[in-house]
């Protein structure tokens, strides 16, 4: 199998019941829960336990290959944040999304520095090569 990048129009829904963030598509097939990783049972014989991802109910998961993490979060209370406002500012989610570390943006920084640096070199070598043929010609004529 390779690696797929799509998307689609869908819902995310949040049961107080059971803690889980449900994914529909509306399809009727696209259908599942975001699983982060290390929440299913250990005695789970799915496969890709071990990393974040969305469950869909025929057992398949699409995992997330960034290096953000999603956790838990400790400030979560199921029972503090039912309330009959319409305010979504109090809310805290149970799960949490940690960046990538300081050190890994850094190393991007530098690969994407390096890449740019490496494309204006190329880009000069072609203009020199196009103007020392140019002055060939002209020397000739």
């Amino acid at each position: 199998y390779t690696s797929r990048k799509g998307a689609f129009t869908g819902a995310v829904t949040y049961s107080e019941d059971s803690g889980l963030y449900g994914i529909s598509a509306g399809d009727g097939i696209h259908e599942g829960i975001w699983e982060p990783s290390g929440s299913a049972s250990s005695s789970s014989s799915l496969p890709y336990t071990d990393v974040d991802g969305i469950r869909w109910n025929d057992g398949n998961k699409w995992i997330v290959q960034s290096q953000a993490t999603v956790v838990k979060n400790e400030k979560y209370d199921k029972n503090a944040n039912k309330n009959d406002n319409d305010d979504d500012s109090s809310y805290v989610t149970p799960y949490k999304v940690i960046s990538k570390p300081l050190s890994t943006k850094i190393g991007e920084g530098i690969f994407y520095a390096y890449i740019g640096v490496s494309t204006l070199a190329g880009v000069k070598g072609v203009v020199d090569a196009v103007n020392r043929k140019r002055d060939e010609q002209q020397s000739m004529a």
